[in-house]
């Protein structure tokens, strides 16, 4: 049998990585260092940085708590560690709000880490062609799974409700298509 230890300077740098690959780790390499073989794989779990994939419902409500009735609302997300890539897709069909004067809002899978916004998300008016830019403020301070639905006006951001940025009423089949990442806590 060959002597196969090498020199930590010896040792390859990869670019990346299988999940059967190892990797070594010393542990207070200054005295006798005590050498730590795992693979990837293992250490991916052992992190929980393996990512997952799954569906939620986003619930479309207003800022009073009174969840709206719309035609259709799916949302899905992929998390890796503490970081989630979120899809959602409202579609309102032929309803009318009558409690859209505060603010709309939806929930997200998991909690906040830290206040945050969410850009370049769209809502689409079919019956006027018109595409309109969304935004949402993930507020830590109020609720850590809400999320705040804002309209992208020339000047700034503001509150989306009945009547901004456009009135709705019955026979709109608006949708939205709002997507971000976040982190979680």
């Amino acid at each position: 049998m060959t002597d196969q230890s090498k020199k930590v300077s010896q040792l390859t740098i990869a670019t990346s990585a299988a999940n059967t690959d190892r990797v070594v780790l010393l542990s207070n390499p200054s005295t006798n260092a005590a050498l730590k073989t795992i693979t990837v794989a293992n250490l991916a779990s052992s992190l929980s940085y393996a990512p997952t994939t799954a569906s939620f419902v986003p619930n479309f409500c207003t800022n009073t708590g009174n969840v709206v009735s719309v035609s259709t609302q799916t949302g899905s997300y992929t998390k890796f560690g503490k970081l989630c890539y979120f899809r959602t897709y409202v579609q309102f069909g032929n309803s009318s709000y009558a409690d859209g004067g505060g603010q709309y809002q939806m929930t997200l899978p998991f909690p906040a880490a830290e206040t945050i916004s969410i850009r370049n998300s769209t809502l689409h008016n079919p019956n006027t062609a018109v595409v309109y830019n969304m935004g949402g403020v993930l507020d830590i301070a109020s609720n850590t799974t809400l999320m705040k639905i804002y309209y992208n006006s020339s000047a700034s951001d503001i509150p989306w409700t009945n009547t901004t940025p456009i009135g709705w009423a019955t026979g709109n089949n608006s949708h939205f298509d709002i997507s971000g990442i976040y982190e979680t806590t």
